[in-house]
C-alpha cells in the first residue's frame, strides 16, 4: 500500500470513529436533558396535585419523592459521563481531522508522484492531533468525570 493511501486510511478511520463518538454522546447528552426536563415538569405536577387534592396528598407526595430521585439519577448520570463536553471534543476532533483529509488531498493529490516530505508532513499533523486529543481528554474530561488518566478511551481515537 502506498503510504499516501495509508495515511488516507488512518484519517479514515479516525473520522469514523471521532464522528460515531460524537454522535453518541450527542444523542446520550440530550437524552439526559430531556428526561431531566421531563421529570421536573413530572414532579411539579404531582406537587401542584397533592395541593389541590389533599385526600391524595400521602400517595401523590411519594411520586414526588419518586420522580425527584429518578431526577438525582439521570442528573448523576449526566455528570459522571460528561456527555456534552465529550461530544464537543469529539465533534472539534472530527471536523480538524475533515480539514487535515481536505488539506492532504489539495496539496498532494492521487495522480502526483510519491512525495515522502509530504506524507511525513501530514502523518506527522495527524499524530499530533491525536496527541493533543488524547492530552485535553486526560486533563480536562477525564480527570473531572473521575475516569483515570490512563484510559485514552475513544476521546484519543481508539476504537473501544
Amino acid at each position: 500500500m502506498h503510504r499516501r493511501q495509508f495515511l488516507l486510511k488512518q484519517i479514515d478511520d479516525k473520522i469514523e470513529v471521532f464522528q460515531r463518538e460524537s454522535t453518541r454522546h450527542k444523542h446520550f447528552h440530550r437524552r439526559m436533558r430531556y428526561a431531566a426536563f421531563g421529570l421536573t415538569a413530572c414532579s411539579t405536577v404531582l406537587a401542584s396535585l397533592a395541593l389541590t387534592y389533599p385526600g391524595l396528598q400521602a400517595e401523590l407526595n411519594l411520586g414526588v419523592v419518586l420522580v425527584s430521585a429518578g431526577l438525582g439519577v439521570v442528573t448523576s448520570l449526566e455528570g459522571l459521563h460528561k456527555a456534552s463536553d465529550l461530544w464537543l471534543h469529539e465533534r472539534g476532533m472530527f471536523l480538524m481531522l475533515l480539514d487535515l483529509k481536505r488539506e492532504l488531498e489539495f496539496e498532494y493529490p492521487a495522480d502526483a508522484a510519491p512525495n515522502e516530505h509530504l506524507e511525513k508532513k501530514y502523518f506527522d499533523r495527524l499524530q499530533r492531533l491525536l496527541t493533543v486529543s488524547s492530552e485535553k481528554w486526560k486533563s480536562e474530561i477525564a480527570r473531572h468525570a473521575g475516569g483515570s488518566a490512563k484510559d485514552d478511551g475513544a476521546a484519543a481515537g481508539k476504537k473501544p
